[in-house]
């Protein structure tokens, strides 16, 4: 059976652990789909090159199914969750993030994914890995 992984990019994304999964998947004959933590399938990386992803968090919401699995690709996520918490698009990415986790499907994460994770409640029982300088929090 062919595995298939949901992608979900902040805005800004770190461009360098974005294209290393999807590079890793690629090679490997993983198919993937990129969602959107925003808006608009339009997000920048953090050196400012302008992406246009497959779709939007919000049309994730409800299809966790049809994955295997969930990358959360990091970037200046936990500064703009903070900044723009109250927005739908934040509110979904915890709904998929807490579902993804109650299905016990397999999460990745880089940076400070581990915290968004841990926010969301869906990583009670797990064990996770954060970035060292994100330890403290």
């Amino acid at each position: 059976m062919a595995k298939k992984v949901a992608v979900l990019a902040v805005n800004p994304v770190n461009g360098c652990g974005l294209f290393q999964y999807l590079e890793a998947f690629f090679e490997n004959g993983i198919s993937y789909k990129v969602f959107a933590v925003s808006n608009t399938k339009e997000i920048c990386t953090n050196s400012g090159i302008t992406l246009i992803v497959d779709d939007v968090i919000a049309n994730l919401k409800g299809h966790e199914d049809e994955f295997d699995a969930m990358v959360f690709s990091c970037g200046d996520a936990i500064p703009q969750f903070a900044q723009h918490a109250g927005e739908p698009y934040n509110q979904d990415l915890m709904a998929v993030i807490a579902a993804f986790g109650q299905k016990g499907k397999i999460m990745i994460g880089h940076c400070a994914g581990a915290m968004l994770f841990d926010m969301a409640g869906a990583i009670d029982g797990k064990i996770v890995a954060v970035h060292p300088l994100a330890k403290p929090a």
